[in-house]
């Protein structure tokens, strides 16, 4: 079983990118364009890692990190 990779981030350009790069390395990535689609992803897919942008549009990358913790 590949690893599960959540990338959380807005910019599309840079979701592909990213999404493109890890999936030719045998990962199995998500994806979420806001905090709060990354928050549900999060708790939904239960991913092994997850790549967050900090300047996300409704819920912010910092807000996120933090309501996933607690």
């Amino acid at each position: 079983m590949n690893a599960r990779v959540l990338c959380i981030e807005d910019d599309q350009d840079i979701a592909l990118a990213v999404s493109m790069v890890l999936r030719r390395a045998g990962f199995d990535v998500v994806g979420a364009t806001d905090g709060k689609e990354g928050l549900r992803s999060f708790h939904d897919e239960r991913p092994d890692v997850v790549l967050l942008d900090l300047g996300l549009p409704t819920l912010d990358g910092w807000r996120c990190s933090s309501a996933s913790v607690t």
